[in-house]
């Protein structure tokens, strides 16, 4: 059943509230291998905004990275806007909503950039049980393939 507002959606936003430990899993883009990493995320709901502070260690250094998003059930949209050791982003993506089991997957679709090229960038989140797992699939615009390739992945239990 796809949602038709925020408000029939809430409970998504309240799962995603607490504490959370697991693993970044990245594609290494020199040697073509998934790497692990861990990484802990803390959530905060405030209405229809969710303040997500999330750590991981990047060889060598911890990086810190604090973000917001607004969920918008009214035109299907999510905004976030995020602060990263040195560098800021913001952007806007549309969404669905949909129950799986007992949970939900939520999909956001927009435009952006893998590397220094453009891209179409999606993150599929899926929430079951005490589990959060956000994967992220790039659409290169400049290639001549058609179809979605693995960036990310992040697995999480709440805490």
């Amino acid at each position: 059943m796809l949602f038709e507002t925020i408000a029939a959606a809430s409970g998504f936003l309240t799962d995603m509230e607490g504490n959370w430990s697991g693993a970044l899993q990245y594609r290494d883009y020199q040697s073509d291998k998934l790497v692990e990493i861990p990484v802990s995320v803390e959530n905060e709901l405030h209405g229809s905004l969710v303040i997500s502070k999330l750590a991981f260690t990047d060889p060598g250094q911890i990086v810190h990275r604090v973000s917001v998003l607004s969920y918008d059930g009214d035109t299907g949209s999510v905004f976030e806007a995020y602060i990263r050791d040195g560098g800021a982003e913001r952007f806007e993506s549309s969404y669905t909503i949909e129950e799986a089991g007992d949970g939900w997957v939520i999909t956001s679709t927009r435009e952006g950039r893998d590397g220094d090229s453009p891209a179409l960038v999606r993150d599929v989140t899926t929430f079951s049980g005490n589990q959060l797992v956000t994967e992220r699939t790039v659409d290169p615009v400049d290639d001549d393939q058609d179809g979605f390739l693995f960036r990310n992945r992040i697995v999480l239990t709440r805490e």
